[in-house]
């Protein structure tokens, strides 16, 4: 007789002494169960190409015990749960994160993200019929394609594949992007818009793989009913070149690491994809503190993040807009403990009440949270003109 899914699972021996332990929710432990137990189902009546099925269902097999006994997961593992390129970056950043060159909260924030990102196919799939979509673009010999998207209204994630080809970039460990993003019928510069230009960073299989944002936080875009209306928005990607200059490359001829010589490549790759927009689970939670001239009107909390939304009332139009850098609303910045940073933006807006500051952190299941103001300290040329950082105020804040 055919045995069912926990039958299978039982004749897998699991070592959890090999195991990083990290906490979940309540709602993230069911939706990990949901998750890991569809992808079990999937590898047995796909019976995936080199994939056993027996040792896929090891894998399964001790997230679904640490998930469903003890709350925890193993972050290692799970990258096998998540699309080949979400999988990929999630073990480029663990690696990073053993060897030290790591920015923090880099891989808490691709797990996070891998796992409510949609595959672009499925995107498609959605608008049959429609027109006008570029998902995969190929010039100079390098193919670039999105393959996984997602957004909850305030930050667009999406996900890049590049295949060099037998062109000069080949065999460069990373490959830097020269891009511009945005998103059809909202303008850059009346809504604060900005975002993440990160390296192509190369996988095992030689194919190269990234993760950008397109951030939406200002005041204008929070309060538009038509924008917060919209359960769809349309991305556009153009990058005109690409650079291995001041990355390291394996040599050929040697086999061994070294900094290359600069290839670049001149091109026209131009992405348009549809990303659904995901605000069932966004919450605005009233906050109403204020201290050292810096109010904490609202928080955010969303699937993925928790977005901090910050007047300035202190600050005058002229000081915001005094370019030296020496005053104003680029000299306030905020950090949470215990807390993820993911993206800022800061701007003026006569309607919001002025200057202001929206700072988006991991949303990592946390209840009370500290947050910090301050003034940033300055790198500087010389050692008198090094500057540490100001403290400006805490606030201690207790979520539901």
């Amino acid at each position: 007789m055919e045995k069912n899914i926990y039958g299978l699972l039982n004749e897998v021996e699991t070592d959890f002494g090999e195991y990083e332990m990290k906490e979940l929710s309540s709602g993230e432990k069911e939706a990990q169960k949901q998750k890991i137990l569809k992808e079990v189902r999937e590898m047995k009546h796909e019976n995936r190409k080199g994939r056993a099925w027996k040792a896929a269902s090891g894998i399964a097999a001790a997230l679904a015990v640490a998930v469903g006994v003890t709350g925890m997961v193993n972050p290692a593992l799970a990258k096998d749960l998540f699309s080949r390129v979400f999988g990929s970056l999630i073990e480029i950043a663990k690696e990073e994160k053993e060897s030290g060159a790591y920015v923090l909260g880099e891989e808490e924030t691709l797990v996070k993200i891998g796992e409510y990102a949609l595959p672009i196919e499925e995107e498609l799939a959605k608008r049959a019929g429609e027109e006008g979509y570029v998902t995969e673009t190929e010039d100079k010999g390098v193919k670039i394609s999105v393959t996984d998207v997602y957004c909850d209204g305030y930050i667009l994630y999406y996900a890049l594949m590049l295949e060099t080809g037998d062109s000069a970039l080949d065999g460069a460990e990373e490959i830097l992007p020269w891009a511009d993003a945005g998103v059809d019928g909202i303008d850059p510069f009346e809504n604060n818009m900005g975002g993440t230009v990160g390296s192509f960073r190369k996988t095992e299989d030689g194919s190269y793989v990234l993760m950008n944002q397109i951030h939406m936080l200002s005041p204008q875009l929070i309060s538009d009913p038509a924008y917060q209306a919209m359960d769809t928005l349309v991305a556009t990607v153009d990058i005109s070149g690409l650079t291995t200059d001041g990355v390291w490359a394996k040599a050929k001829e040697t086999g061994k690491l070294q900094t290359v010589k600069e290839s670049s490549l001149t091109g026209a790759w131009n992405l348009r994809f549809p990303v659904s927009v995901d605000r069932s689970y966004n919450e605005t939670i009233p906050v109403d503190q204020t201290a050292a001239d810096i109010h904490i009107r609202d928080i955010i909390r969303t699937r993925a993040g928790l977005l901090v939304e910050a007047q300035l009332p202190g600050i005058s139009d002229e000081e915001y807009h005094d370019v030296s850098g020496e005053d104003g609303l680029e000299r306030v910045c905020f950090w949470m403990n215990g807390g993820s940073y993911v993206a800022e933006t800061a701007g003026w807006n006569e309607a919001a009440g002025g200057a202001f500051v929206n700072t988006m952190f991991l949303n990592e299941g946390q209840k009370d949270l500290t947050l910090h103001a301050e003034i940033p300290g300055r790198a500087g040329d010389t050692p008198d003109t090094v500057t540490e950082p100001v403290p400006l105020a805490d606030f201690e804040i207790r979520l539901p």
